[in-house]
């Protein structure tokens, strides 16, 4: 099928609805076997104030898209990757939870 290379950018795209049903299954199935072995599921949000994703670094400040919060007026970022914010749960919200955490996401 052509694709207008306007629409998306490099390494993006759309997943119609068969796709997106079977990615779906195996993300269930991931979740599933994980919740099985103990492992909670934790869902941090898209973006976070840019200070709590770290990386001070030139490069990695490069390489966050950032926008400011129209309430707080905050610097916000859309995260790059999620370890970060699973340690930033860990360390935060569950920091009265039982060792080892068990925690995973999809």
């Amino acid at each position: 099928m052509p694709r207008t290379p306007a629409l998306l950018p490099e390494g993006l795209r759309d997943r119609l609805p068969a796709q997106a049903e079977a990615a779906s299954r195996v993300t269930r199935a991931l979740v599933d076997a994980m919740r099985a072995h103990g492992y909670g599921r934790v869902s941090p949000p898209l973006a976070e104030f840019r200070e709590t994703l770290g990386g001070d670094d030139d490069r990695s400040a490069r390489d966050l898209l950032r926008f400011t919060d129209p309430v707080s007026q905050r610097t916000l970022a859309l995260r790059p990757d999620i370890t970060r914010q699973v340690g930033r749960i860990a360390t935060s919200l569950l920091a009265h939870a039982p060792r080892p955490l068990r925690l995973c996401y999809a």
